[in-house]
């Protein structure tokens, strides 16, 4: 999935350029000094560990290792460095450019990014957990007692969601020019992001089956339990940073490449579960069907103390003012 973004995101980048240098020349103005506005969009492309999303696979084995030692699980997830689910978005802000000099210029930037997560590459690593061979043996789980082969089996759906980060930054940047109507800058800001960690909607259900021998007679058991859990919406305030390049045509138009990054800290998050179960065991060919559960509850659970926010943005700007 990355890598298809890091297509898109080339080819985006690709046509911006030559959209703004194939249209029809627009008069430069001279501007040494004062005030100008510039609004500014594009595209934003996900790098590093952006949108971990909370419990998945490395957290579930934490739990085992922590049950397999004889204690329960504390409902803290385990650090984790796989690469994040958010993916390919889009970027946009205000940015108010106060000229001293003919080279430098006090920047202040307001801008939101929207990335949605990537729910499938998320949920086929949970669901290959369960599903491997060994993951009830890592449990302590007997798999072939009393002659009955046990087997689990799980299928998670989680429901769409984005990522979105507001930030407000300031800083400097400084333009060199090549001509009288292009010039190259770079520019570095900080500020703050608020982050918010989405709501997160899960639905999983995991089936245990087994089917053998006992004692010379034969007998198979089926268990079904059925989760729904929705993990409420958080939002963080964190320190944030921004570095960027690029060309500015005419003294209006603006194309830049930067990176933007920020590591905001959620929790506790506050989750509500619904568990379902029922199943059935069959001995001799007769059949015994269990009760049927139904349990709710909300709880606190500790998230990750760093969700960190990485993102590589190509925006279009055009500025406004004498």
């Amino acid at each position: 999935m990355r890598c298809v973004s890091a297509k898109l995101f080339a080819l985006v980048s690709f046509f911006s350029v030559l959209m703004m240098t194939s249209v029809s020349p627009i008069s430069a103005q001279e501007w040494v000094s004062g005030n100008r506005l510039m609004i500014h969009l594009g595209g934003g492309l996900p790098v590093g560990s952006f949108g971990q999303p909370y419990n998945v696979a490395a957290d579930i084995e934490a739990a085992v290792a922590q049950t397999r030692n004889g204690s329960l699980p504390t409902g803290t997830p385990a650090e984790r460095t796989e690469i994040g689910n958010a993916t390919f978005g889009f970027n946009a802000g205000l940015t108010d450019l106060f000229r001293l000099t003919p080279n430098f210029s006090l920047v202040g930037t307001l801008e939101v990014s929207y990335n949605p997560f990537n729910a499938s590459d998320y949920t086929n690593q949970y669901n290959a957990l369960f599903r491997d061979p060994t993951f009830l043996q890592r449990l302590g789980v007997n798999t072939s007692a009393a002659g009955i082969n046990l087997a689990l089996d799980a299928n998670l759906a989680i429901s769409p969601r984005a990522y979105l980060n507001t930030a407000l930054l300031l800083g400097g940047r400084y333009d060199i020019p090549l001509s009288s109507s292009m010039s190259l800058f770079a520019s570095a800001q900080a500020g703050l992001l608020y982050g918010i960690y989405p709501n997160d909607v899960r639905n999983l259900t995991i089936a245990l089956t087994g089917s053998g021998s006992a004692l010379g007679i034969p007998a198979s058991i089926q268990q079904k339990a059925e989760q729904s859990s929705n993990i409420a919406a958080m939002s963080a305030v964190a320190f944030a940073y921004k570095f960027g390049i690029g060309v500015l045509l005419n003294n209006r138009i603006n194309i830049g490449i930067g990176y933007f990054a920020g590591q905001p800290q959620y929790g506790p998050a506050k989750v509500s579960v619904e568990v379902k179960t029922g199943g059935s065991v069959t001995v001799a060919g007769v059949t015994t069907t269990a009760p049927s559960t139904n349990n709710s509850e909300t709880r606190e659970i500790a998230t990750r103390t760093n969700l960190p926010v990485g993102i590589l943005q190509l925006s279009v700007g055009y500025l406004i003012g004498d």
